[in-house]
């Protein structure tokens, strides 16, 4: 019998669905696959942004007060990187360059509103 192949992670199917990966059931010891919406993947995206930018904030002794909806509302609408006017593509199905990364316009004021925004992943490297 062919073996099936599983999608790679980011793999997008026709109802626009993202594939997270494959999990097996213990108890039963069946292996199934993982879906997720694209409205759920972008909300889990922003609260990894939030988490993350969290630690950073911790680990440089800045301050932070992000949330979800703040960085929802920055994102740009378009999808396109304000610098390059490229497309952002969370996950690496676009390249890690073309990744979202959050940017702190000035880096000693940290991880407030007001002061960051959304760039390419290429743009914050030059950057820093």
């Amino acid at each position: 019998m062919p073996r099936l192949r599983l999608p790679k992670n980011g793999e997008v199917r026709a109802d626009g669905h993202v594939y997270v990966g494959a999990y097996r059931d213990n108890r039963t010891g069946k292996t199934s696959q993982s879906w997720a919406s694209p409205v759920a993947r972008y909300h889990w995206r922003l609260n990894s942004a939030v988490s993350m930018a969290r630690r950073r904030a911790r680990a440089g002794d800045l301050p932070f007060n992000l949330t979800r909806a703040h960085l929802e509302e920055i994102f740009p609408v378009d999808g396109l990187c304000p610098v390059l006017r490229t497309p952002m593509v969370w996950g690496y199905a676009g390249g890690k360059n073309n990744c979202p990364s959050l940017d702190r316009r000035v880096p000693e004021l940290g991880y407030v509103i007001g002061n960051v925004g959304f760039v390419s992943n290429r743009i914050n490297q030059l950057k820093g």
